[in-house]
């Protein structure tokens, strides 16, 4: 089992077309890092069996939520951004915290709750900026959503007080 250390099988059932085997815990090799533990063995003929197995701790199918450049409007103080969920799970609710990167500051600008989002699904978050913009100036915006132990960050650059197309 995992880089050859090997685990001695102390039992078997049957689960439908399935077997479920319980190995001796004892010199396995796996840490809580790893993440796809395979096995390697022989059958009682001599003939190979292979498998994997889905770890409990770790969440396969995570919800993968991506956001949509804002748009600014009204002179660039309110701003709405497309959140889309490409997950196949559906995601609870999450955070999304806009700033400027601005002379090597970050100068926060919206924050915003993202209600849950099921598989392939999406919203439109509408919020007010914190902050006023110079007309005509393009700035460069760093746009963080949070859903749990997850983070996805996305930057881009935007003139403000001009409706994006």
């Amino acid at each position: 089992v995992n880089f050859g250390k090997g685990c001695r099988v102390t039992g078997t059932e049957r689960s439908g077309n399935d077997l479920i085997v319980t190995f001796d815990a004892s010199g396995h090799g796996i840490t809580s890092e790893e993440f796809a533990p395979k096995l390697i063995g022989k059958t009682k003929k001599g003939e190979m069996v292979y498998g994997y197995v889905r770890l409990p701790w770790i969440e396969y199918n995570p919800p993968l939520l991506s956001a949509r450049k804002p748009k600014f409007t009204r002179q660039g103080t309110h701003l709405s951004v497309i959140v889309e969920n490409f997950g196949l799970k559906s995601s609870s609710g999450s955070h999304m915290e806009l700033v400027c990167l601005e002379g090597g500051k970050e100068i926060p600008v919206a924050n915003a709750a993202v209600p849950a989002l099921s598989p392939y699904g999406q919203t439109v978050v509408e919020t007010v900026s914190s902050c006023s913009f110079a007309a005509g100036k393009e700035y460069h915006f760093e746009l963080t959503l949070k859903e749990g132990n997850e983070t996805s960050v996305f930057h881009f650059q935007a003139i403000p007080n001009i409706a994006q197309p």
